[in-house]
């Protein structure tokens, strides 16, 4: 929403900030300065505005959903667990899908992993690619109210946060995860 500064308006006795659209008064100022940082305000905060009606606009009715990767989200190298991630994804209480670049022929080897892993899921999805997960991502966002989705890939990251969806905080606990398992295998090799 554009706002301008005018200093003839009838309602302002001294500099008003004035919404374009409707002509209302978002605020009146003593100086030319101080409306013009209220201006920088507003235009601040409206990317943020707009971010926020574009979450509302996809979760309108959807039931809650989960969205998890696989490989340095959930499952360190070698198959191991991130307890911490896995943890936190159980104890949500959604439904949860797995999202992962997999190809589907290491569906049986994938589904044994995140078992054995114990992490609590609904549906596996293995789109085979990183960048097949974007059109699954928006089909998702059009019918269920994403509430967390765990991604360690930084452009799958930027498309959630793109989209308005809020990331679960697993790329730093991934990271450390495989530095303590290179330590581990250096220091009993």
């Amino acid at each position: 929403m554009p706002w301008h500064i005018e200093t003839d308006n009838a309602g302002c006795s001294g500099y008003a900030v004035v919404k374009d659209e409707n002509g209302e008064i978002e605020g009146c100022h003593r100086t030319r300065g101080q409306a013009e940082r209220q201006l920088a305000a507003l235009y601040a905060a409206e990317p943020q505005a707009a971010e926020m009606d574009r979450a509302l606009e996809r979760v309108a009715g959807g039931e809650p959903r989960i969205i998890t990767d696989i490989d340095g989200t959930v499952l360190a190298a070698g198959n191991r667990p991130i307890r911490t991630v896995i943890d936190e994804i159980n104890a949500a209480g959604v439904d949860v899908y797995v999202l992962t670049g997999r190809d589907e022929s290491r569906r049986a080897e994938t589904e044994q992993a995140l078992n054995a892993a114990g992490l609590n899921y609904d549906e596996l999805y293995m789109v085979g690619s990183q960048a097949a997960k974007k059109p699954q991502i928006d089909e998702w966002l059009a019918e269920y109210d994403i509430v967390a989705a765990y991604e360690n890939d930084p452009e799958i990251r930027d498309y959630y946060r793109s989209k308005g969806v809020t990331l679960g905080r697993i790329s730093r606990i991934a990271e450390v995860e495989e530095i303590l398992a290179e330590l581990r295998a250096k220091r009993y090799a």
